[in-house]
C-alpha cells in the first residue's frame, strides 16, 4: 500500500530527481567529462558539465538554456560536441573591398567615407581607419573590407587572397 499525502509526493519527486541527476553524471563521466551538482532545488537541480548549466527535472528532461533533452545521452553528446576543437568553414557571403597601395588614398576615403581617422599627407603610405575594435592602421597592400554589418577592417594581402575570392 502506497503512503498518502503531501510527503509521499516529496519523497517520489526526491527519488526521480536523484535518478535523472545520477544518470546524468553518470553519462558525463564515462565520456570523460566531469560533472558536478551545482544547485538542489524542490523540483530541479542543476549540474554543471564542461561549463554548461543543464537543469535536471524529476520527470527525466534536462534543459540547457532553451534546449531540451529527453535522455542524459543526448545532453552529454551536445556538452562534448561543443567541447572539441574542429574545423569550421567561413559562410559565404559576399563582402566589398578595396587595396590600399599607398597611393590611392582618396579613393579608400571615398570607399570608406567617414570612417577614415587618418589619410597622413596628400594620402601617403599611412592610412588608419576606424574599427569595431578602434583605430588601426591599413598598411600598404592590405585590403579594407566592409562587412556584412557595414563595419570596416584592413586585412593583410597574403589573408585577403586566402580568404576571399573575385565574384563573378
Amino acid at each position: 500500500m502506497k503512503p498518502k499525502g503531501k510527503a509521499w509526493v516529496h519523497r517520489r519527486r526526491w527519488a526521480d530527481l536523484g535518478a535523472a541527476s545520477f544518470a546524468l553524471c553518470k553519462a558525463a563521466n564515462e565520456a570523460g567529462l566531469s560533472p558536478y551538482v551545482t544547485k538542489v532545488g524542490t523540483i530541479s537541480c542543476e549540474v554543471t558539465i564542461g561549463g554548461r548549466v543543464i537543469t535536471v527535472f524529476p520527470s527525466g528532461m534536462y534543459a540547457d538554456g532553451c534546449l531540451h533533452f529527453l535522455n542524459a545521452a543526448e545532453v552529454v553528446e551536445s556538452v562534448r560536441r561543443a567541447s572539441l576543437p574542429g574545423k569550421f568553414r567561413r559562410l559565404a557571403y559576399d563582402v566589398d573591398a578595396i587595396q590600399f597601395t599607398g597611393t590611392n588614398g582618396a579613393d579608400v576615403v571615398a570607399f570608406m567615407g567617414s570612417h577614415v581617422t587618418d589619410a597622413g599627407d596628400n594620402f601617403g603610405d599611412r592610412l588608419v581607419v576606424e574599427t569595431l575594435e578602434g583605430a588601426l592602421a591599413v598598411e600598404p597592400g592590405s585590403w579594407v573590407v566592409r562587412g556584412v554589418a557595414g563595419e570596416y577592417h584592413p586585412v593583410r594581402d597574403d589573408i585577403f587572397q586566402a580568404t576571399y575570392e573575385p565574384k563573378s
